[in-house]
């Protein structure tokens, strides 16, 4: 029964050591899966934040082109503003040395005729 016994235990050592390997396989396909698999998942997610960067960059770009345009607007409003009230100015000044160029002719021509005035008297005078 020795023998018998031992022959037994070297077959279950030898089928402990088959099983032993056939999981140490499974184990190392496993390993090799879950390895795999998350390769393909960090794969996955940096190709999903850099779709997500690139949407954020072209959504600042937009915004940051939208402002632009807006402060163009704004800004050629303002230039707009300033010629219309600089014309305008222009405009005033223009009537107001118009009426001041009036002004001094009319006193010139009053000037010149009391001027004429005095002389007629005086020349009158003299005459007399």
């Amino acid at each position: 029964m020795n023998r018998k016994d031992a022959d037994a235990r070297a077959e279950v050592d030898t089928n402990v050591d088959l099983a032993r390997e056939e999981m140490g396989r499974k184990v190392q396909q496993e390993r090799q899966s879950m390895d795999h698999k998350l390769m393909q998942e960090r794969a996955d997610m940096d190709l999903k934040l850099r779709l997500q960067r690139a949407d954020m960059d072209n959504m600042v770009r937009e915004e940051r082109e939208n402002m632009d345009q807006m402060l163009k607007q704004q800004c050629d409003n303002v230039d707009r503003k300033i010629k219309e009230e600089c014309d305008n100015l222009d405009q005033k000044l223009k009537h107001e040395r118009q009426e001041m160029d009036r002004l001094i002719v009319l006193e010139r021509v009053q000037i010149d005729s009391e001027n004429m005035q005095a002389r007629v008297e005086m020349d009158k005078k003299v005459a007399t």
